[in-house]
């Protein structure tokens, strides 16, 4: 520099050596997520069609039935063949199925979110950059594809899933409305949750288990202090007789 002062530079070649760890572990990651996010739904999905096949006689199979494995995934019949009712949409083992699964994701998904931001700063701290501004934007870049993935992988699925006629259109905007309805109720409250009322709740145990601690050490030096009284009353009493 000008300056004529010495400044520190990383090699370019160690930064992608680590870059060779930070990357596969982000995208393993990203698509794990993304991975679980579509099961969830495509089992949603399969629940739906085997519980009204069940309602109308048509099969015996069990509606709460999960099917592990990649054959679950982009299966239509679920979505574009189910005639959803008025009456349908009144019962409640049916809406049970509709957000039950969604539901639960939805409490996981900030926990993700979570695990995911520890992550991506120990990658950040460990590729060592210079500046603050690259050491922000590589952690948004790290953050934005988990996230983009949290908010956005149902639509793109059903997006892709439910075409054809109107009545497979219709299911597609009710399970995304289904999902978007969980994730911005029951998502957001417990993230609100865990960002807020879990931290002043942990904060309220400490002190109580604080101040219960100390009220016992203070006990127990009243205790020694009136050990100690009894005994110089005591010593006082001997030396007046």
């Amino acid at each position: 520099p000008i300056t004529g002062e010495d400044v520190l530079m990383y090699p370019k070649w160690k930064r992608w050596l680590k870059y060779c760890i930070s990357i596969p572990v982000t995208l393993l990651f990203t698509f794990g997520t993304l991975f679980v996010i579509l099961w969830v739904h495509a089992n949603r999905d399969l629940q739906l069609a085997r519980y009204l096949d069940q309602k109308h006689g048509d099969t015996k199979s069990n509606a709460f039935q999960l099917q592990f494995g990649l054959s679950a995934f982009g299966q239509k019949r679920p979505v574009v063949e189910l005639d959803i009712t008025s009456e349908v949409l009144y019962d409640p083992v049916f809406l049970f199925l509709l957000a039950g699964m969604p539901g639960i994701l939805g409490l996981c998904l900030p926990l993700v979110n979570f695990i995911l931001m520890r992550l991506s700063v120990l990658l950040n701290n460990f590729e060592n950059y210079r500046t603050v501004s690259e050491y922000r934007s590589q952690l948004i870049i790290k953050v934005f594809s988990s996230r983009f993935v949290s908010h956005f992988a149902v639509a793109y699925y059903y997006s892709f899933v439910s075409i054809g006629n109107e009545t497979a259109i219709q299911n597609g905007f009710l399970r995304v409305a289904a999902a978007v309805l969980i994730y911005s109720t029951v998502a957001r409250w417990w993230e609100n949750f865990l960002h807020v009322a879990f931290p002043i709740l942990i904060e309220k145990i400490r002190r109580r288990n604080f101040n219960a601690k100390l009220s016992d050490e203070l006990r127990e030096i009243e205790l020694e202090e009136e050990a100690i009284a009894r005994l110089s009353d005591s010593g006082m009493s001997e030396e007046v007789k």
